[in-house]
């Protein structure tokens, strides 16, 4: 797992808690705002295979907070931007599709390096506010494990 703040967040601790829980071991690397170098990256996600090739060690990589983000509008021209460079990115894409690595972000905002969107894109606070306003009942679906014990809370989304 990748933590990128030496501060705890909900995310991180909540990834944690869940590894824990159900027994699935892990491992936490801490990439600090300066970054980190092409070796330190290689040496967190490979492992030399007796035959001396590389071997990933891992299955899931999980960063906790989307792409390793960090603000650092006190310091440069830029407000946010990842501590991880273009090409280390592209070494973690290439370990992850020839390693059949699973790569998991929390906390991403929407974006092409996910495909995905904003479900709706509100042109005024107006329309956002009433939008978000509007009681909408969660309903699990047929065969969900606790399906009528989610069906019978009454859980409603109104002001949330």
């Amino acid at each position: 797992m990748v933590n990128d703040s030496k501060t705890i967040n909900n995310d991180y601790e909540s990834a944690i808690q869940t590894f824990k829980k159900y027994e699935v071991p892990y491992q936490v690397f801490t990439i600090p705002r300066t970054g980190i170098t092409d070796e330190e990256l290689s040496q967190q996600l490979f492992s030399s295979s007796s035959d001396g090739k590389q071997a990933a060690k891992y299955k899931v990589l999980v960063f906790p907070n989307g792409r390793v983000g960090y603000d650092y509008s006190k310091t440069s021209d830029s407000d946010w931007k990842s501590a991880i460079n273009y090409n280390q990115w592209e070494i973690i894409y290439d370990y992850s599709r020839n390693f059949d690595v699973r790569l998991v972000f929390l906390n991403e905002y929407p974006s092409n390096y996910t495909s995905t969107e904003l479900a709706y894109n509100y042109d005024n606070e107006e329309k956002a506010k009433k939008a978000y306003q509007i009681k909408q009942a969660i309903i699990a679906e047929k065969g969900v494990t606790e399906e009528n014990t989610i069906n019978s809370s009454g859980f409603i989304t109104e002001g949330i």
